[in-house]
This record gives C-alpha cells, sequence and structure tokens, in this order.
C-alpha cells in the first residue's frame, strides 16, 4: 500500500510541475507578444484631394478583337 502512495504523488507531483512549466511558458510568450505590439503604430494616410483634368485623355486602345459568333456546336 505504501508503494501504491508514493507512486501516485509521484505522479501528481510531476503533472504539477509540468502544468507550472506549461502556465510559465503561456505567460512568457504572452508578455512577449504584447511588448512587441507597444511600439508599432499604424501609419495614417490622409486623403488627397482630386485635381480637375482639362481635356479628357484617351489612353485605352484596343490591341486585339475576335468574334466568336452564336453558332451552335454540332
Amino acid at each position: 500500500m505504501t508503494q501504491s502512495i508514493r507512486s501516485s504523488k509521484m505522479l501528481n507531483t510531476n503533472t504539477i510541475k509540468k502544468t507550472v512549466m506549461h502556465v510559465a511558458v503561456l505567460a512568457v510568450m504572452s508578455t512577449a507578444v504584447i511588448g512587441c505590439n507597444r511600439g508599432i503604430k499604424p501609419v495614417v494616410n490622409d486623403p488627397v484631394k482630386l485635381v480637375q483634368i482639362a481635356q479628357p485623355i484617351s489612353v485605352l486602345q484596343p490591341v486585339f478583337s475576335t468574334d466568336v459568333g452564336n453558332k451552335k456546336s454540332q
């Protein structure tokens, strides 16, 4: 009976140690992520006013054209 009590205490102690280690690692990682985020500030760009163009510019010109038709497949 003494042997089983010792083994259960050791098992319980190992489980507690693992749990504490997991919590400690999680706390350190959370602190690192929160600490790294403090120095980053978003860049806000103000909108630019639109400029009136004196003459319309025709930039787009057709380069390729084709006719596929309405014929049904036979």
